[in-house]
């Protein structure tokens, strides 16, 4: 018997390890290995089982050298094919990307005008928002600049429609911005005139008050000086002949009275000249500190404060 029970004349490798081709050899194998009888009573019989089943593990070992070469070349091409597999990507890579090089630069160019476009765009728009807060010269400096903005011969087509749509809609929101701003002003200015004209009318009706007062205190001073003055005649014609003392101490009762009376109305007019200016400091300070805290003109805040000051706004008052 020889040391397996087939040999590598018999088997062709890729054959057996591809298309099935095991269970063939098996099958030979299992023929040649039970094709005999043995007696496992004897000594020669035993012999003979051990070296059959000895052959059946060496045709096993050759079997298995003979595929793990087999494998061992497959391993050796596919590393070959795998480096070949490698370098056709990356060459072909590079050459995709050298060929598609105009295209790529082509959109890179296209998307950096495409944000140069947006990016001047976007300035004009800008000139057109967030306006509350602006003042009138903001407003004018805003207006000038969009005005004066002209669309780059670059800006075409889709970008050229959207510019001058841009331009159009802030100028026009300046412009709005700008009327709202002057209608504001003439409706603070047409208040300011209203409150200040009730004012002088009120002081004009004090004044005339007071004159009339006046005029009316007079008249009726004169009239009991006259009265007085009268019966000190008749007072006199009876008394005349009392003696020229006592005709002195009434002529000297009489300048005292009257200097006493002159100054009597010196200070009714120095009291009443006072308090007009206590009140008029008093409002100053008020109409001056209601505009530090609200930002008010100081034409409306001394308006606002000589209204309250003469009880015109109801549950308000000043403290003089």
């Amino acid at each position: 018997m020889s040391a397996a029970l087939i040999s590598v004349e018999d088997i062709d490798p890729l054959e057996v390890f591809t298309n099935d081709g095991v269970k063939p050899i098996i099958e030979a194998i299992r023929d040649k290995a039970t094709d005999f009888e043995a007696d496992a009573s004897t000594v020669k019989g035993r012999k003979e089982i051990a070296s059959m089943a000895a052959k059946v593990s060496r045709s096993k070992t050759f079997l298995d050298g003979i595929g793990k070469e087999l494998v061992a070349d497959w391993k050796a091409k596919a590393k070959v094919v795998d480096i070949s597999r490698r370098t056709i990507r990356d060459e072909l890579d590079k050459l995709k990307e050298e060929i598609r090089k105009p295209l790529t630069d082509w959109e890179a160019e296209e998307q950096a005008r495409a944000d140069r476009l947006s990016a001047e765009i976007a300035k004009i728009e800008s000139l057109g928002s967030d306006l509350s807060g602006c003042s009138s010269e903001d407003l004018s400096q805003r207006l000038e600049a969009a005005t004066a903005w002209v669309i780059s011969p670059e800006l075409d087509g889709y970008y050229k429609d959207k510019a001058e749509l841009a331009k159009y809609k802030s100028i026009d929101a300046i412009k709005q911005a700008i009327e709202a701003l002057k209608v504001e002003a003439e409706r603070i200015e047409a208040e300011r005139k209203r409150v200040e004209q009730e004012q002088k009318d009120r002081e004009e009706a004090i004044r005339k008050e007071a004159e009339a007062k006046a005029k009316a205190e007079a008249e009726q001073k004169a009239e009991q000086e006259r009265k007085q003055q009268q019966e000190e005649l008749q007072r006199a014609k009876e008394a005349e002949a009392k003696a020229k003392a006592d005709a002195e101490k009434a002529r000297q009762d009489e300048r005292d009275r009257i200097e006493a009376e002159a100054k009597a109305r010196k200070a009714l007019q120095d009291k009443r000249e006072a308090d007009d200016e206590h009140r008029r400091v008093v409002i100053s300070v008020a109409s001056a500190s209601l505009c530090e805290k609200i930002s008010l003109n100081q034409d409306v805040a001394m308006a606002i404060v000589k209204a309250i000051a003469d009880g015109e706004i109801k549950h308000l008052k000043v403290e003089f």
